[in-house]
């Protein structure tokens, strides 16, 4: 049997106003928050670890892949959902995916599409890695998104 362990990125730094949010670093608080997270799983039996590309996934899940002596597998598909274009009221725009999964701007992905890519690569890993225990960071929605198939 696979067991997997969602975990979602720790505070990312987004204070820089011109920096790409993608790239955004984790925070003081963040990296601190990964430490803790690092010291609660290390006795866990995880095999492999899979991040999303992005820094703040990769740093979060840093500490732990050290502790356990593993490499951090990359996984594009746990990206951040495309959303089109700038959406000014972006809360607004979440509150309406999660009301409406099928719910996506011109060019963007609905949460619908992007919960299909996500157990997809998860599925792809879950086979790839049977009978291991894996753990995945990622970004809040993608959590999110695992948690609405239970």
């Amino acid at each position: 049997m696979t067991t997997i362990y969602l975990v979602r990125h720790a505070q990312p730094d987004y204070s820089d106003v011109h920096a790409d949010p993608e790239n955004a670093p984790l925070t003081k608080q963040g990296r601190e928050d990964s430490k803790k997270m690092a010291s609660f799983l290390h006795h866990e039996p995880i095999d492999v670890i899979v991040s999303s590309p992005y820094p703040r996934a990769k740093e979060t899940i840093r500490p732990l892949a050290e502790l356990l002596n593993l490499p951090i597998l990359l996984e594009e598909d746990f990206r951040e959902r495309k959303i089109g274009c700038w959406v000014e009221d972006f809360n607004g725009y979440c509150k309406r995916q999660w009301e409406d999964f099928s719910y996506a701007l011109p060019e963007g992905e609905s949460l619908q599409q992007v919960q299909q890519i996500v157990v997809q690569a998860l599925g792809f890993f879950s086979t790839l890695y049977c009978a291991f225990v894996s753990l995945f960071t990622s970004c809040c929605h993608v959590s999110g998104m695992i948690g609405r198939l239970a």
